[in-house]
């Protein structure tokens, strides 16, 4: 009786962990859009994967440095930035449980200005 009442407890536990951490990268991912469409207003082109990746970058247009080591088990990495063209970026992010709207797993922002 014991034991499945602390097996109860980690599980939700992990069960919190999970939500909290995938809200704060949907939360995130939200924030990182913003912070594109502002250098997007800068620069006239979304960033290349290099200036995305770069501290001073990030620092400037994003609230915070992107954290992309995922601290649950369900993803390796929370985002994959990809910019297709000068104008078009895709911003994909992993969430280990289903927050704010969007579906446990790869979810997808995408911005076109062409």
């Amino acid at each position: 009786m014991a034991a499945v009442f602390i097996l109860s407890i980690f599980f939700g536990l992990n069960s919190g962990k999970n939500l909290a951490a995938s809200q704060r990268v949907a939360t995130d991912a939200g924030e990182i859009s913003r912070g594109l469409e502002y250098f997007y207003s800068d620069h006239g082109r979304f960033p290349d994967l290099q200036e995305f990746l770069d501290n001073n970058v990030q620092l400037r247009y994003f609230s915070s440095a992107i954290e992309n080591k995922s601290k649950t088990g369900g993803c390796r990495e929370n985002f994959v930035y990809k910019r297709t063209a000068l104008k078009t970026y895709e911003l994909n992010f992993c969430l280990s449980s289903g927050v704010l709207g969007y579906r446990q797993g790869w979810n997808k922002i995408t911005a076109n200005k062409n």
